[in-house]
């Protein structure tokens, strides 16, 4: 062995350490986390995780940004994480390894984990990490409204997503009814999809459903039903300050889609309703 180039390389690996710790420790979880799935999934499961999951444009931004800031002034140890190695236009699907290798580091076994928002229907996969020491936070909105702030936020530079994955490359030269189409025949059947897995979910598990209108008027109420242990704290959090992405944060906007749209999406909604969930009381 060339001790010289061993020691060099002791060098520069101690340098790039220094240099990029963040980096250093991601490489540690992936040496540790790499091939045991398992254990990741049991890590998971024994960990008390909030899992904060929801439909785009229904104030999801706006109410994690107001878990936070509550479990601050209550002084309640809790730990972010991410569900998925990256985000764009990829789909949103729950990664063990991203997420047991921030619950790997994490400290202190009575802390909180809240995970960050994600927009994810409950697969299988899914179902298998979640246990009874975890809540689901079910955010969504109603079909109508949703349909239209996509519209709005598209419109507005955003268009990189998940449902219409090159919807950045022509968006701008779409029409309006162009656009309303184009949401109702990618992005409805997701959130469609999306509904049924999770009302299908909370047969077995603990699911909170949150309603856009709840969140926005009744943020603290809503934040009691579910850190139902943590002590009310009087101090009032002004939601002003929270950071958010509302387009205008109003109810009701769906009205304005044409009348034969709406006609559409009725139909689609009572079409795909397979498990008779009453899924057009979510229009």
């Amino acid at each position: 062995m060339d001790l010289k180039l061993y020691s060099n390389g002791l060098i520069d690996r101690f340098h790039c350490a220094v240099s990029h710790p963040y980096k250093t420790l991601n490489n540690v979880r992936s040496s540790l986390l790499k091939y045991d799935k398992q254990s990741n999934i049991k890590r998971i499961r024994e960990s008390k995780i909030t899992w904060h999951i929801c439909t785009p444009k229904s104030a999801s931004s706006f109410f994690m940004g107001y878990i936070r800031r509550r479990l601050e002034v209550s002084h309640i140890k809790f730990n972010s994480f991410s569900v998925v190695p990256s985000y764009d236009n990829r789909y949103q699907t729950v990664c063990s390894y991203t997420v047991g290798s921030q619950l790997f580091f994490s400290p202190g076994k009575n802390t909180i984990h809240i995970s960050s928002h994600l927009h994810a229907p409950c697969t299988l996969d899914f179902m298998e990490m979640i246990s009874d020491n975890h809540t689901v936070i079910c955010q969504t909105r109603s079909i109508l409204d949703t349909i239209v702030s996509l519209i709005d936020y598209f419109d507005q530079g955003h268009s990189v997503n998940f449902f219409l994955m090159l919807a950045h490359e022509y968006w701008d030269s779409l029409s309006y009814l162009e656009k309303v189409n184009e949401i109702i025949e990618y992005y409805l059947p997701w959130h469609i999809n999306f509904l049924q897995t999770w009302l299908l979910a909370s047969n077995d598990m603990n699911v909170k459903f949150l309603m856009f209108d709840d969140i926005v008027s009744a943020t603290d109420t809503c934040f009691d039903s579910i850190f139902t242990e943590i002590p009310y704290n009087k101090n009032k959090i002004d939601t002003k300050n929270i950071k958010a992405k509302f387009n205008k944060g109003v109810s009701g906007r769906g009205a304005e889609l044409p009348n034969d749209a709406i006609n559409r999406i009725e139909k689609k909604i009572i079409h795909l309703d397979r498990f008779n969930q009453s899924l057009i009381d979510y229009l």
